[in-house]
């Protein structure tokens, strides 16, 4: 039997439509809200966003919303902070305004004093404040063991023309370990730049020691151009209200704010760090009233405050060793100039190497400050007391080269900084001879004296930027 399959007819009629299904099941509503959601608000089933706090609620039912259900998660860590911009022209910042701000030395047995130190505006001053510290600077830096309280005023041409505040109220407690900072207030007289002015302060502690801010006759306080300093366990009386001078308990001990400061500043502002020879041992104040090796070159026409301190050694002060110092220049201040180094050779017996590796670790502390070096004279003996250069013998044939390399390396090759001034061929008969000009360039072998200081502005070693 043969099966013969047929061609496909046409398309047929299409049917009749079918009957409309059933509705379905009501969809549920996401409602935003700025809070709680209200009881009336939706149905059952439905949710409520708090766009607000970040709260889901729902499912409603029986008419009523359950507690809500944060989804915001927990903080973040901290991001990798961006790079620090270093000041340009035409940025303005919270600087110092006056120079001579000054890091206390060591502790004095009182527990008041009186103080009038005088500063020098660098620029016309209409507002101020001043920034008090609570410590001392000796290899490192380190609490006094105790809060104090303050007061302070500003003195300009026989009167008082500011009455400094500390979060509005006329006295503000430092406490121990820690600076504080005033309000920035307004003066009754502008004090023009160039004018010498007085910062008075009162200051009371309940422990037994204060900061002091010179310790001996090697750095004097500058009585000529009216420094006094009363200071006690009683008797002394708060000046802060009266202008002029006082009679001093001795002629050396001072006590001067760490930084005088204010808002807009648009030029650059320096932090002097480093050793003796910065902070101004056997110096004689300068017309300009600025002692050591750099403020000398700095502080005619630049506010600075001088973070140095004799007998410290860059190792000493690395790794988190001045806390205090670094806070204070990386709120007031531009630029950095420094010194160590020296006292590192001399009296660590540190090789170049690791000086280097510390003033690179000391460089990473202020990423956004320039960071400027100098070079490291030698030290020398004499048998005629320095009055010639013959008779000068260097104190170490051993810790000489190391020197020598050391000041090579930042003359000539320098990975760190972003400048480096060559103070050292100020002091030295020739270039890296180690042996001092003669005579009254050094009274000791390892300090300048009055003359040596004198002698570094003139030469332009050191650029004021």
């Amino acid at each position: 039997m043969t099966l013969v399959v047929g061609i496909p007819g046409p398309q047929g009629i299409p049917g009749t439509a079918g009957a409309t299904g059933a509705n379905g099941t009501n969809g549920n509503t996401v409602w935003p809200t700025t809070g709680a959601p209200s009881s009336t608000l939706g149905v059952n089933g439905d949710f409520a966003n708090d766009v607000t706090n970040s709260v889901m609620y729902g499912p409603k039912a029986n008419n009523a919303w359950p507690a809500g259900t944060s989804y915001k998660g927990p903080q973040g860590s901290q991001g990798v902070p961006g790079a620090a911009a270093k000041w340009v022209s035409g940025m303005t910042y919270k600087g110092l305004v006056a120079t001579r701000g000054k890091s206390p030395s060591t502790t004095m047995n009182a527990t008041v004093f009186m103080s009038r130190y005088p500063v020098v505006a660098r620029q016309s001053i209409s507002h101020m404040g001043v920034t008090i510290p609570q410590w001392y600077a000796n290899g490192g830096d380190f609490p006094i063991g105790a809060d104090r309280t303050t007061k302070c005023t500003v003195e300009y041409n026989g009167a008082i023309v500011g009455n400094i505040t500390f979060g509005g109220q006329p006295t503000g407690t430092v406490y121990d370990f820690s600076s504080l900072e005033s309000d920035e207030i307004t003066l009754s007289t502008t004090i023009p730049s160039g004018a010498l002015f007085y910062i008075r302060e009162y200051s009371t502690t309940t422990g037994t020691t204060m900061p002091l801010s010179s310790f001996s006759t090697l750095i004097g306080a500058n009585t000529a151009n009216g420094t006094c300093f009363q200071y006690g366990t009683s008797g002394i009386t708060d000046l802060t209200g009266s202008p002029g001078t006082f009679t001093s308990t001795d002629s050396f001990a001072f006590t001067a704010p760490v930084a005088v400061w204010a808002t807009g500043v648009a030029v650059p502002t320096i932090a002097i760090f480093g050793d003796s020879r910065n902070e101004g041992w056997y110096d004689a104040f300068a017309t300009s009233m600025d002692v050591g090796e750099t403020a000398r070159s700095i502080g005619p026409t630049r506010a600075y405050t001088n973070l140095a301190r004799g007998l410290e050694t860059i190792a000493s002060v690395s790794n988190g060793g001045m806390v205090q110092r670094r806070a204070i220049a990386q709120a007031y201040c531009s630029h950095i100039f420094q010194n160590y180094g020296v006292n590192d050779l001399f009296n660590g017996g540190s090789t170049p190497q690791q000086i280097l590796n510390w003033m690179q670790e000391i460089r990473g502390q202020f990423p956004g400050k320039w960071f400027n070096q100098t070079t490291m004279m030698g030290e020398t003996t004499s048998t005629d007391g320095w009055a010639t250069v013959q008779n000068q013998t260097l104190a170490s044939t051993l810790v000489e080269p190391s020197r020598r390399q050391l000041n090579n390396y930042l003359r000539n090759v320098n990975g760190i900084f972003d400048n480096v001034y060559d103070v050292s061929s100020v002091f030295e008969t020739a270039h890296n001879t180690g042996i001092w000009k003669a005579p009254g360039y050094t009274g000791d072998g390892i300090h300048q004296t009055p003359v040596g200081y004198a002698d570094v502005p003139p030469t332009g070693v050191i650029v004021v930027p």
